[in-house]
């Protein structure tokens, strides 16, 4: 990690934040198996997006109910950049008090070098949350593909021509360097951040391929604007309230999995039983019924892990977009 104690402090002065939270306030909540008490002040919690974004709304529909159930008040800060956010963590004390959330984006953005902030060794892990929602593939409804299988196919037979969506550096980008290196194709990345520029694109012709949620990819399919050749799913199974003729690519028979979850981390000198008591404190706020309709309702699905649990599934992660960044090339990680 490289001067992360002065890019700080620049880019704080660059970048506007707002914060908002909960205001109830009312002592500390010890955790007996951690041995020790915490919170005992306001908690406040990084978010590197504007308010009112995606990753935005997943961590406010749980903060409040978190707030009332360990009695100190949490808030929300907003950053318009990873870096900024990720790395505003990294330098704060380490007493369990200044938390990031964020998907596996930080990892992305640490291996293409867009941030110097490493989520693995600069940052401490404190939980695994919720899983934001499956993605389904979509292309333009008069492609000559209907499935995935005849999507690869195609492409082989087109090397370089099929043109497929993503943002520069992120989660997309390190999706279809999967694809072409588990399916041994070439594929043209075009960048179309946003899930607007996708459907836009994708639809009108201008861009072969591109994944988006599944609410846009069935009612953009419904009115014959796209088609859905394959779903990405944590799980590679189906749900039941998906058109009968969508199928998951592992169903399709391709190991190419989705698990865009939210991750929790601190600073990385958070003592262990502070680390301990913040992962336990968040197991009944993702089971609370409130906060499971409030992400049910953008697509999310509430998860607990515990740290080993939480470790386990983003060193998993970590790893394999490390290997990925490497074999397309992008890695600017030694």
């Amino acid at each position: 990690m490289k001067k992360l104690t002065t890019l700080a402090l620049a880019l704080s002065m660059a970048i506007g934040l707002s914060a908002c939270g909960n205001p109830h306030q009312s002592g500390s909540f010890p955790d007996p198996s951690a041995g020790v008490q915490w919170p005992t002040q306001t908690i406040n919690v990084i978010c590197p997006s504007s308010a009112g974004g995606g990753t935005d709304n997943t961590i406010r529909a749980f903060t409040d109910t978190w707030s009332q159930q360990i009695g100190q008040s949490v808030v929300v800060t907003n950053y318009d950049a990873t870096p900024v956010a990720m790395t505003n963590c990294a330098v704060a004390d380490p007493d369990g008090y200044t938390l990031v959330c964020h998907q596996n984006t930080a990892i992305c953005q640490y291996v293409t070098g867009v941030t110097d902030v490493d989520p693995k060794s600069d940052l401490a892990l404190v939980a695994a949350l919720q899983y934001m929602g499956e993605n389904a593939l979509i292309v333009p409804a008069d492609a000559p593909f209907n499935n995935f299988d005849e999507f690869i196919a195609y492409a082989k037979e087109h090397p370089g021509e099929v043109s497929v969506a993503i943002a520069t550096g992120g989660p997309a980008q390190f999706l279809w360097g999967q694809v072409m290196k588990e399916c041994g194709v070439e594929l043209n990345m075009v960048v179309a951040a946003n899930t607007t520029d996708k459907l836009t694109n994708i639809s009108g012709g201008f861009i072969d391929c591109g994944q988006v949620d599944v609410a846009n990819a069935k009612s953009y399919e419904e009115v014959g604007k796209v088609k859905v050749i394959g779903v990405l799913s944590s799980t590679g199974e189906s749900l039941p309230e998906w058109p009968e003729h969508w199928s998951t690519l592992h169903e399709q028979g391709y190991e190419i999995g989705w698990d865009m979850r939210l991750y929790m981390w601190a600073p990385a000198d958070t003592p262990g039983d502070v680390l301990e008591a913040i992962n336990k404190s968040l197991e009944a706020v993702m089971a609370d019924e409130t906060v499971q309709e409030k992400l049910a309702l953008q697509g999310a699905r509430a998860e607990w892990y515990d740290l080993e649990e939480s470790q386990e599934i983003f060193q998993k992660e970590y790893d394999s977009i490390m290997s990925t960044g490497k074999a397309i090339g992008i890695s600017m990680v030694e």
